[in-house]
């Protein structure tokens, strides 16, 4: 009789740091190891606008857990809005690590 496949799960998402890029124009990638319940482990690069515009998706689907009904049933952290700035870049991506990383923790380990 053949096994029943087991669901795929993120247990584990981690930061491991920041990378300038310059094509097609300057900006920064947050560097993520994300590791999966059959062992693997897969290493991605994202901008902070994809954090933001997955925290506005999970913001309407999710209104309760995200605290937009209230903050008694809040899972999901807030993420601070998108910043347009000049010569600062680096110091708001460095500052950004720590929340970037709590953030993917907390929604990875979300219950379903």
């Amino acid at each position: 009789m053949a096994e029943q496949s087991q669901k795929k799960i993120i247990t584990d998402v981690r930061l491991l740091g920041i990378e300038k890029r310059y094509v097609p124009n300057k900006h920064y990638l947050y560097i993520l190891s994300v590791k999966w319940s059959e062992g693997s482990e897969f290493i991605i690069y994202r901008q902070y606008s994809a954090f933001f515009q997955l925290h506005e998706t999970l913001t309407e689907l999710f209104p309760l857990e995200t605290g937009v009904v209230g903050k008694k049933h809040q899972t999901i952290p807030p993420l601070p809005k998108q910043k347009w700035f000049g010569n600062e870049r680096f110091k708001v991506a460095e500052s950004r690590q720590t929340t970037i990383d709590d953030y993917c923790r907390k929604v990875a380990m979300a219950e379903p």
